[in-house]
């Protein structure tokens, strides 16, 4: 699923407050009276609104081209200043998303809320701690030559937020979008005589996908970069803090990711294939298992 994909799935143009036949809240009533003014539908100002976390996945893709590129074991030094423009394209990128990202929820606060409770693009905002880890493995391969000690350091600063989002990611999400009263997940039925919320039909297994791993893999991204980080600390207590953290990430995130590959090849086996606009998320599977490995 690309990022203009998911984008026109949730939250485009005057869709804020209708999707899946929901009922309106308070949230998505203050949403949508910006689709209704002209000066938020175009510009800047309908870029930055329309902008998803999915976004994110792109420094994911362009991040890990630079360190096949750094690490190649037949390195040319050609290969090795191709993956250092790749590697500042990547940084651009991320400030650029960032940037983007605050300034939607500054400018839009209630879209914070559609954001987090979808049960589709909530999930994409695993790919940013996962996008930002490409970017430590590089500042460990490329810039701690370099520049020494100090941007081991940097790079260690920088690989303990990563877990922290992470971990918020990884907990965080699922409770919030599967776990309490989502109003994208619900319908009204009327029990003697009283209103109640009930899931609909969207929480059910043929609507699983496999961005449902998304926000699980970003700890076992996390815990891989650990490693990495660690065998440049000069301290060894640091090192040996971060090696630990680094298991306890890859204990949280691969045993959950297990558990949701098992639920999704359930899924196909019961359901088929997604549809052809998903198609391409079968191979996400892959992250866990092969950062799982790697880590």
């Amino acid at each position: 699923m690309s990022p203009r994909d998911n984008q026109n799935e949730v939250l485009s143009g005057g869709n804020e407050a209708n999707i899946n036949g929901t009922t309106e809240s308070p949230e998505r009533e203050n949403a949508d009276y910006y689709t209704n003014q002209p000066e938020h539908n175009d510009g800047w100002r309908h870029l930055v609104r329309n902008f998803t976390p999915a976004w994110f996945s792109v420094n994911m893709g362009t991040g890990i081209t630079s360190i096949l590129l750094n690490t190649l074991p037949y390195n040319g030094r050609w290969l090795y200043w191709i993956s250092v423009v790749i590697f500042c394209l990547n940084i651009l990128l991320f400030v650029i998303f960032f940037a983007i990202t605050i300034l939607r929820y500054v400018l839009y606060p209630k879209i914070f809320y559609l954001m987090v409770t979808h049960p589709t693009q909530s999930l994409f905002l695993g790919t940013l701690p996962m996008g930002f880890a490409t970017i430590i493995n590089m500042i460990c391969y490329v810039c701690v030559p370099v520049w020494g000690d100090w941007a081991v350091y940097l790079a260690w600063a920088l690989w303990i937020a990563d877990v922290v989002v992470s971990i918020l990611i990884c907990f965080g999400i699922p409770f919030i979008v599967y776990g309490h009263a989502n109003p994208f997940l619900q319908g009204t039925i009327k029990t003697d005589s009283r209103p109640r919320m009930t899931r609909t039909a969207d929480s059910k297994l043929q609507a699983m996908g496999a961005a449902w791993l998304l926000p699980i893999v970003s700890c076992v991204v996390a815990a891989a970069s650990g490693g990495i980080v660690a065998d440049l600390l000069p301290d060894p207590q640091y090192a040996l803090g971060t090696i630990i953290v680094s298991y306890v990430l890859w204990g949280i995130g691969v045993p959950l990711a297990m558990m949701v590959i098992v639920i999704y090849l359930m899924r196909l086996m019961l359901y088929k294939l997604p549809q052809k606009a998903a198609i391409v998320s079968t191979f996400l599977p892959l992250g866990p298992l092969g950062q799982g490995g790697f880590g």
